[in-house]
């Protein structure tokens, strides 16, 4: 197990497991493939670590460019949440808490997501919102993420970087392969040598 040293009181309460099992049976039927499978490494960072900020949270791509992961996604439903309700200031949230602009299923099915990560067979699972041009995507309206890569004839997904700008549903988007695997992408995880993310107006929960 690879412990990203999550900064503390950022992860989110224990889901069931069953909702994983759920989900993986849609994704199957969304991409009209067979069965879509969470990598098994996946599965339990994400069941022991939810929807956190880690302090491990730099990496590199391949052509040496340095990126951030600004937090987790999470896999929260509506009904896991009490009242009060902290309101997001998103003009693309789905409500009613910010803490769910951040839920792995909304990206595929809110229109502002799903209209640029729909590219036709490009099954793409958003996992991570990236920091982008120096700013927190915690702070930021769009983000970069990192998503789990489904291909054919690959059994494993690979790890990936989207870029939110330069994607659209019409034209095929930029992706960076930056792991074949996710439990070869948790060790490449470090503590920014030089911080240059900015923290000022962010989320936290």
């Amino acid at each position: 197990m690879v412990d990203l040293e999550y900064e503390p009181g950022s992860l989110l309460p224990p889901f069931p497991e069953q909702r994983l099992i759920a989900y993986q049976r849609h994704l199957s039927f969304y991409w009209e493939r067979g069965p879509v499978v969470l990598p098994a490494a996946y599965v339990e960072h994400v069941s022991l670590f939810h929807g956190g900020v880690p302090g491990k949270a730099c990496f590199r791509e391949p052509n040496g460019r340095v990126r951030h992961i600004g937090r987790f996604l999470n896999w929260l439903e509506k009904d896991d949440l009490t009242p009060p309700f902290v309101k997001s200031w998103r003009s693309w949230s789905l409500g009613p808490d910010i803490r769910l602009d951040y839920r792995v299923q909304d990206f595929q099915d809110n229109e502002f997501w799903c209209i640029r990560l729909g590219y036709p067979e490009t099954n793409l699972l958003p996992i991570a919102g990236l920091d982008y041009a120096g700013h927190n995507c915690r702070g930021m309206e769009e983000f970069d993420l990192l998503c789990l890569h489904y291909q054919k004839r690959r059994k494993e997904p690979s790890v990936v970087t989207w870029p939110f700008e330069t994607s659209w549903y019409d034209r095929r988007p930029r992706i960076v392969r930056v792991a074949d695997s996710f439990a070869e992408f948790l060790p490449m995880l470090c503590r920014d040598p030089h911080p240059s993310i900015s923290d000022a107006a962010i989320d936290t929960f």
